[in-house]
């Protein structure tokens, strides 16, 4: 189950009356102050930590269906513009429906311009011209070009996730089995580094005057 665990721990007991504490075993030792401070506040760490982490493994969830979806979408568009491709070469019409698909309505009497806007890469203006089989050819080889690269980039994201998601099941390892703490917090480290944040372009496509 997700959410905050609650950490144990056996080394702070307090001394019975009448025992003698010479005796006891190593492990039931009483932390003296310093070293409860030490022990509260790394518990306090762990569990805000852990809160962290979790927060992260909800966001690449969300992520990894977006990113997913994404690379569907593009899937679909690339089958819808082979197959326009295809009709253009052939002399066919392409009815409305056809027109439509693939994120843009495309008309072989006009140009148009996409524009491209992403935080990172920042502003894009494409002409795509659909008027002449030379820029139909051109037009599509430009979306196979921008195909290529989602897909490769949406790839990589998943393969982060995948990583990160190992990593985690590790990390709720050594919770469950209370293996080596240096291991665990380990793993929490490399957790609390999330994966690369996702970028997404948006574009758009308007028509121009002949």
């Amino acid at each position: 189950m997700m959410g905050l665990r609650s950490y144990k721990t056996k080394s702070m007991v307090n001394s019975e009356k009448g025992v003698d504490d010479s005796k006891q075993s190593s492990s039931c030792l009483p932390l003296q102050p310093f070293s409860l401070i030490r022990w509260v506040w790394r518990e306090r760490r762990q569990k805000r930590d852990h809160q962290k982490i979790e927060e992260i493994r909800q966001k690449i969830d969300k992520d990894r269906k977006d990113v997913q979806h994404s690379l569907d979408d593009w899937e679909l568009h690339r089958t819808t513009w082979r197959r326009r491709a295809r009709a253009w070469k052939n002399g066919e019409d392409i009815s409305v429906k056809e027109c439509v698909a693939g994120r843009f309505t495309y008309d072989t009497a006009y140009r148009y311009m996409v524009t491209l806007v992403g935080p990172i890469s920042g502003k894009k203006v494409v002409i795509v011209d659909f008027r002449t089989p030379e820029g139909r050819e051109k037009a599509l080889k430009w979306y196979e070009s921008r195909y290529r690269t989602c897909v490769r980039n949406g790839k990589r994201f998943l393969d982060s996730y995948d990583v990160w998601e190992e990593e985690y099941e590790d990390y709720m390892d050594t919770l469950e089995k209370s293996w080596d703490r240096a291991d665990e917090a380990s793993l929490r480290r490399t957790l609390l580094r999330g994966v690369p944040q996702v970028y997404w372009v948006v574009a758009t496509a308007k028509r121009l005057p002949n």
